[in-house]
Parts: structure tokens; C-alpha cells; sequence
């Protein structure tokens, strides 16, 4: 029997997509207009699943091309604004941190992933969709600084930072109390939703801390776990990856 090729393998485009998102904490999607998320032929189709993937690859960081033939951009524009479908460019490539992906004026627009109805859509949508699943699972928040990565209330061994109380006392959980515990060596206290953040901190506290570089970050993690004590997650201090700055 022949050798497989590499991506005919079961799970490899898959697995393929979920390193490069764990590597860059962004994917670039390609994804075809006509057919796909637009009703070009007037079949009453709304294609409302693959819009809503749109928007939830979105939310993970993606950044998203729209591709079309249709050269009036304008149309393109307003049908996406109507449908609530997030978008970085239309038919052009895009810049990642100030450099143009293949070239400004590439024949062909970079992509990690296309979707499209002429372009074995069904595996695509499902190999995106288990990805966005995946990722919202294991992704986590927590507050720190943005050149050491420390926490509020202990330092990387262990040890009380006191900052919370003293500095920073002007957040509205300064009396929150975190007593410690060796269980917690190598952990960091984080949540799983960004508005869950919330109730440990006010927009105003973000905002204040963020003039003393403590920031939002957004962490891709593979290990962690919910403790009981202090009823809120914590991820490894030595696994997780930082995969983005958020600034309020």
C-alpha cells in the first residue's frame, strides 16, 4: 500500500491548525463570500453557521480575510456590517505587527485555513469549530506585570508581595484575603472568562494599574485546575503561555 500523504492522514489538518494557534495565539482565516456566508444564488439560505464560526474564530484572536470575486467592496462592506461578521480585509492581505503576510500585493492572500463552499467545507467547519471549542476551554485571564509576569498578592516562590494592600490599595478587593499555601507554589490564581475578572477588579482598577504596567493578560493553558479554597482557578506557572496583552 502507498504511504499516506502527510495531510490525508486522519487528524492532521486538524492537529496542524492547533499548534499553529498555540504557537502564534492567532490564526489567519481565508473565507469565501459567494456561498459561504452570502446568499449569492437566492436559495434562501442564511448560512448562519458559518457566519457564527466567523464570529467565534474572531473572539479567539483569528484574524479573518473575506474573499471574493465580487469587486464592488463597498457591497461586501455593508453585508458584513449588517450581519454582525467581524473582518480584518477584503480581499487583500493583511499586516501582522507591521509587516505585510507574503507580500502586500501577493497574487494570493496568506492564509492558515479557507473556508469555502467549493473547498471541502464540511471538514474545515468542523476542524475550526472543535478548535474554537478547545481553546475557549483552556483559555484563561489573570492580572500582572507586563515585564515579570508577577501576580497582585504573591511573587513566583510563594512569598507575599504585599502590593495589593500597600501600592495598590486603592483596588476594590485590597481586603480580599489569599492567605498562603504550599499547595499554591507554581500556580497562578486566574478565570476563565474575562468578566469574571470583574469581580476581583473594577475598569477603574485596570485602568489605574495599567499606569503602572499591570495589565490583562489572555493565557493559553494545558494544565490547571479549580481550587476549592479560595473557590477559583489556578493554571501552571511553568506551562502556561502568555498570548496576549489586553489594555482597557
Amino acid at each position: 500500500m502507498d504511504r499516506l500523504d502527510e495531510y490525508l492522514k486522519e487528524g492532521a489538518s486538524y492537529n496542524r491548525l492547533f499548534q499553529e494557534y498555540q504557537r502564534y495565539g492567532s490564526l489567519v482565516i481565508a473565507v469565501d463570500f459567494d456561498s459561504t456566508i452570502f446568499d449569492y444564488f437566492g436559495k434562501g439560505e442564511s448560512y448562519e453557521m458559518v457566519k457564527q464560526l466567523v464570529r467565534d474564530l474572531y473572539s479567539i484572536g483569528c484574524k479573518i480575510i473575506i474573499w471574493s470575486g465580487t469587486e464592488d467592496v463597498n457591497k461586501i462592506d455593508t453585508y458584513l456590517r449588517e450581519e454582525d461578521i467581524p473582518w480584518d480585509a477584503i480581499n487583500e492581505n493583511i499586516m501582522i505587527n507591521g509587516n505585510w503576510i507574503d507580500g502586500k500585493d501577493s497574487r494570493k492572500v496568506y492564509n492558515n485555513c479557507l473556508l469555502d463552499d467549493r473547498a471541502g467545507l464540511l471538514q474545515t467547519y468542523t476542524d475550526l469549530t472543535k478548535l474554537v471549542s478547545e481553546i475557549r476551554a483552556k483559555t484563561f485571564y489573570r492580572v500582572c506585570n507586563e515585564n515579570t509576569k508577577q501576580g497582585l498578592w504573591y511573587n513566583y516562590d510563594g512569598s507575599f508581595t504585599g502590593l495589593i494592600h500597600d501600592k495598590f490599595n486603592f483596588c476594590k478587593n485590597t481586603e480580599l484575603k489569599m492567605d498562603f499555601d504550599p499547595e499554591l507554589v507554581g500556580w497562578l490564581s486566574a478565570t476563565n472568562k474575562l468578566e469574571d475578572l470583574w469581580a476581583w477588579f473594577s475598569e477603574d482598577d485596570i485602568k489605574e494599574l495599567q499606569k503602572h504596567d499591570w495589565y490583562i493578560y489572555k493565557y493559553m493553558v494545558d494544565d490547571y485546575k479549580f481550587y476549592d479554597r479560595f473557590q477559583h482557578y489556578v493554571i501552571s506557572q511553568e506551562t502556561s503561555k502568555v498570548i496576549e496583552k489586553i489594555k482597557i
